[in-house]
């Protein structure tokens, strides 16, 4: 009977704590999630994965990562979103090492990699400049056949860019042009960028005219709703 309150209140409580996200209100998770500590109510893998993702979108990325080793101390099995919540975490610290460890982890479990997963990974190698490994994990991904998004595009861009691999940064705009994914300024402008750089200013003046092109219709589209 008491094993059956215990997990009624972390049932409670991890309701609470995903109502406090869903609102946005990361601070208020984190302090239900203190509450829970205090306690001592049972920590599911819910209530961790919801703490994780708490402290990565307050800025909290060392407390995320020490909240996922304290995880796996606990031996509380991870999920998806544990994984990519703690990878992300990885990204905003950069701590390129961590990231790919993390997804070492990943590949030993029963748990499948997500494009969530691989472009926190590559977005943290691209931001320490390790591009070569940003652009393998990126190679995975196309012999995964995995969903290739926004975020996947602008980082394995910028990869391309520091380590001076233009034919592939061309390669990948050629790709993201033929392609379903939105582009955002920040591809185009990653884009422009590599395409400048190997001397290929038409090109780079094809992505700068898209940007315009893009730019105008937004702007044209809050003019109608400010109407």
């Amino acid at each position: 009977m008491t094993q059956h309150l215990l997990e009624m209140d972390t049932i409670s409580f991890n309701a609470a704590i995903s109502a406090c996200e869903t609102g946005g209100k990361w601070d208020q998770a984190l302090q239900l999630f203190s509450v829970m500590a205090e306690k001592q109510v049972v920590l599911d893998t819910i209530t961790y994965s919801a703490a994780i993702i708490a402290c990565g979108k307050v800025g909290l990325w060392q407390q995320a990562l020490q909240l996922f080793d304290v995880m796996a101390r606990c031996k509380v099995a991870s999920n998806s979103i544990t994984f990519s919540a703690a990878m992300i975490a990885c990204e905003e610290g950069y701590k390129w090492e961590a990231a790919l460890q993390i997804f070492r982890e990943v590949e030993q479990t029963s748990v499948e990699s997500n494009t969530l997963m691989f472009n926190a990974a590559i977005s943290a190698c691209k931001k320490c400049r390790k591009w070569e490994e940003a652009l393998h994990l990126y190679s995975g991904m196309v012999n995964a056949k995995m969903e290739l998004d926004t975020i996947t595009f602008t980082a394995a861009i910028g990869a391309c860019e520091q380590g001076g691999e233009l034919e592939k940064a061309f390669e990948l705009c050629s790709a993201m042009e033929q392609g379903t994914v939105e582009l955002d300024t920040i591809t185009y402008s990653a884009a422009i960028s590599a395409c400048a750089k190997g001397s290929e200013r038409i090109k780079a003046l094809q992505f700068l005219r898209c940007v315009v092109v893009e730019s105008w219709a937004n702007l044209a589209d809050a003019v109608e709703e400010f109407k």
